[in-house]
């Protein structure tokens, strides 16, 4: 929309559409945009390839394994990083009226719909990591003022790697 030099009489009062051909341009631009492979993902990668290959469904959603990088990463041994979160994050909700029942609201919520699980006192596998949270609080929302954000970025100490740099992005 707006004036161009395909008019027959060009003045400033007179926007212009252009329709067809480069209308069609445009909708190719703009659906290579949104193109798997603009965004670094291609059908014929490996890593796209097998989370099609593994996902399941586990009677309530579908799910896949996540997608571990090759070679020698070893998951960091977070917990007590994790913990120490958590005691920050509850002292800082205890401060404020409301916050800390509907933060444990939100957990007992994705405890039951299964995105969190409980922590064994004894746990067992391969790889175990925690991954931290914290609580935004936005007074302003309509909806609901409290939201978990989980941090797979948090790093133990200097020099040992995130959940999210073992990972696949």
């Amino acid at each position: 929309m707006g004036s161009t030099n395909q008019c027959a009489k060009k003045t400033e009062a007179e926007p212009t559409n252009l329709i067809g051909e480069e209308q069609k341009e445009i909708n190719g631009i703009v659906s290579k945009l949104w193109d798997l492979e603009a965004l670094g993902i291609r059908e014929t990668d490996p890593v796209h390839m097998a989370l099609e290959e593994e996902i399941f469904f586990n009677g309530k959603r579908y799910a896949v394994l996540l997608p571990w990088r090759e070679g020698k990463f070893k998951v960091p041994v977070n917990r007590g990083l994790a913990e120490g979160r958590l005691r920050n994050q509850l002292r800082k909700l205890k401060n404020i009226p409301g916050i800390l029942e509907e933060h444990n609201k939100i957990i007992k919520e994705q405890l039951k719909e299964g995105i969190v699980e409980e922590v064994p006192d004894n746990p067992s596998g391969n790889r175990i990591t925690y991954i931290p949270h914290q609580a935004v609080i936005c007074e302003d929302a309509a909806t609901t003022t409290v939201r978990i954000v989980y941090d797979a970025s948090a790093k133990v100490g200097k020099g040992i790697k995130s959940l999210n740099e073992c990972l696949h992005t």
